[in-house]
């Protein structure tokens, strides 16, 4: 009996420690090879508003005919309230489906999860799926040490769910106003990309300025290899074919509001919808490197949107 209670105060302690919130995906990168995952910066906006009106109408009759006559006197106020988060430094090596979760508190839980078992008599190699991924932002984890499950509605009325248990790689600190203030301008200064045979450009060089999306990042990588065929040396700084590097990622929308003066050119590929919520990358670029890009655009997916400036050197 003594047995029986000790397994019972066991499993109440175990259920206890699991902890439910609410989160918001503010970053998601899924390859079913491994890569380089950097957390990026992340900023959003609110705005409230309302209005109160009032007025006065008179309606004057003449016989069989009535005819009004209105004013209406409007007042309103907005308020706009921005949530920003930095670029965090370093990165992690993963594979499969990476989620970057905006905590109720500020914090950042950095979650990945990489294949499941799953029995199809098929052997080792093929007994196996890729993990479910939420495709809304509001999503519910429950956090349960190192692990968290990540909980999302499926259905019109909510009631009808979807999970997956990830692994929690990190949980990010909330920075203060004084660390965001520093962070968003060291953020602000972009990677920088020179061609395989160009020595690293020098400070205040002429640069092109680009954005990237996330698919087309990874076509172009995929297009380079083929290119290289192998050849991934470069005479100054890393190879981003033997690293695989990828600059961090923002929505379309959060970095235009960011860059409200700015209008570089967009790379995509062939058939994506470009949206106000396309994962997009920001970077530099020297002379030689664009030229090669576009020479890579030609007779493949991958699409150039040319920038909206008309001169985009700087």
């Amino acid at each position: 009996m003594k047995l029986i209670f000790s397994v019972l105060i066991l499993l109440s302690t175990t259920s206890a420690s699991a902890q439910t919130l609410d989160v918001k995906v503010i970053d998601r990168r899924e390859h079913s090879s491994n890569y380089n995952y950097v957390v990026p910066g992340y900023s959003t906006s609110n705005t409230i508003g309302n209005a109160n009106c009032n007025g006065t109408s008179t309606t004057v009759v003449s016989g069989s005919t009535a005819n009004t006559n209105g004013v209406a006197n409007c007042n309103g106020a907005s308020t706009t309230t921005t949530v920003s988060t930095p670029a965090r430094s370093g990165s992690f090596s993963v594979r499969g489906a990476t989620f970057a979760l905006l905590l109720p508190d500020g914090r950042i839980a950095v979650v990945n999860c990489d294949i499941k078992f799953a029995e199809h008599f098929a052997g080792a190699a093929g007994n196996h799926r890729s993990c479910r991924e939420p495709l809304v932002e509001s999503i519910q984890a429950e956090f349960h040490g190192d692990n968290a499950k990540l909980i999302w509605a499926v259905s019109l009325d909510g009631r009808k769910t979807q999970s997956e248990t990830y692994k929690v790689l990190a949980i990010l600190d909330k920075r203060n106003d004084e660390a965001n203030h520093t962070a968003s301008a060291t953020a602000a200064i972009s990677d920088v990309f020179w061609w395989f045979d160009e020595t690293a450009p020098p400070t205040n060089a002429p640069l092109f300025e680009v954005i990237v999306t996330a698919r087309a990042y990874d076509g172009a990588l995929a297009m380079l290899r083929q290119l290289r065929q192998g050849s991934t040396s470069v005479q100054a700084g890393t190879s981003i074919l033997d690293s695989n590097y990828h600059p961090s990622t923002v929505s379309l929308d959060s970095w235009q509001k960011s860059n409200p003066k700015s209008a570089p050119s967009i790379f995509y590929w062939q058939g994506e919808d470009v949206n106000a919520a396309t994962s997009v990358m920001h970077f530099e670029m020297t002379k030689r490197a664009y030229e090669q890009m576009l020479a890579l655009v030609a007779g493949s997916d991958l699409r150039l949107r040319p920038s909206q400036t008309s001169d985009q050197n700087r």
